[in-house]
């Protein structure tokens, strides 16, 4: 209920602005927080969605309404970070460790690449060869600069096999895995070793 009422002030508050003819006042001198091929969605509600005061030039920056995550799920569903497998960034609530929390060049307002992302903690699987592991030593398989057959319109990353914020199998797999191995979505004429 308390997400529901936050978000109605925020949209009033946005709107009687928008309708007064304002301009968010913030994005004056922090334009770069609208910049990016990807937007969050609470620029457009006003920066007070998200931030409490002013601080007009002076340091430090407004002050959050509330922590993170907790801000982050007063519209994002907790649900995707529940399970017995959780990925650690995500189960200690940090959010901004992965996501830019204003806009971004990355799909789903990603610091980096994916690749580049996951690979900054997970170094050694950042040659795709953990995923040919069992088939051969020096066999590597893609993460990036290829289309992925499981996800339209998106290209390989680890996200193609890995549930980014958590799930109920081993190495973050999706439920939908065969065998509990998510290379049976995209190949299906091969067997995997047991």
């Amino acid at each position: 209920m308390r997400q529901y009422m936050l978000l109605a002030v925020t949209i009033l508050i946005y709107i009687a602005g928008t309708a007064a003819g304002q301009q968010e006042p913030c994005l004056d001198c922090h334009p770069d927080k609208q910049e990016g091929k990807v937007v969050h969605a609470a620029i457009s509600m006003g920066c007070a969605s998200c931030h409490s005061g002013t601080h007009s030039g002076e340091k430090p920056a407004p002050k959050l309404i509330s922590a993170v995550p907790d801000l982050c799920f007063s519209c994002h569903d907790s649900a995707m970070v529940s399970g017995t497998v959780p990925h650690p960034p995500a189960k200690d609530g940090q959010c901004t460790f992965c996501h830019s929390p204003h806009s971004s060049d990355q799909p789903a307002l990603l610091s980096q690449p994916a690749p580049a992302l996951c690979g900054s903690c997970h170094d050694k699987q950042a040659t795709g060869r953990h995923v040919m592991s069992r088939f051969g030593p020096n066999d590597s398989h893609p993460i990036s600069g290829k289309p992925d057959p499981s996800r339209i319109g998106k290209t390989l990353s680890c996200a193609s096999c890995h549930q980014p914020h958590g799930g109920n199998l081993k190495r973050l797999f999706p439920a939908a895995s065969a065998n509990g191995l998510p290379c049976m979505t995209c190949h299906t004429k091969i067997s995997a070793a047991p």
